[in-house]
């Protein structure tokens, strides 16, 4: 049993290169409930979701700068792997320090 079996993951970034490789081993390894792809460049969505189809996957257009679309997004969400490397922050994790406590 892996540590992802069961959870809901949301992967920033994930329609580059790490992004993509990771979501493909995600599901192929791995019994997760939910799989949100978030990133920035519609395009690039719209692609992948062409490329691989698994009913575990969701697509959400968004930035990391966008607090409250990145709270929307993270909704009962049990891990984040974060992937977007070239977007400065004021601290690499000012927005989860930001999100209300689900305990």
């Amino acid at each position: 049993m892996s540590y992802l079996d069961g959870k809901n993951v949301l992967i920033t970034g994930g329609t580059g290169s790490f992004g993509k490789a990771f979501v493909r081993k995600v599901i192929e390894r791995n019994k997760i409930n939910k799989l949100i792809i978030y990133s920035r460049d519609e395009l690039k969505q719209f692609e992948f979701s062409n490329e691989i189809s698994n009913p575990k996957l969701r697509f959400f257009l968004g930035d990391v700068r966008d607090y409250d679309r990145l709270v929307m997004a993270s909704k009962d969400v049990d891990v984040v792997i974060q992937d977007r490397k070239s977007t400065r922050l004021n601290s690499s994790h000012e927005w989860i320090s930001r999100m209300p406590s689900s305990a």
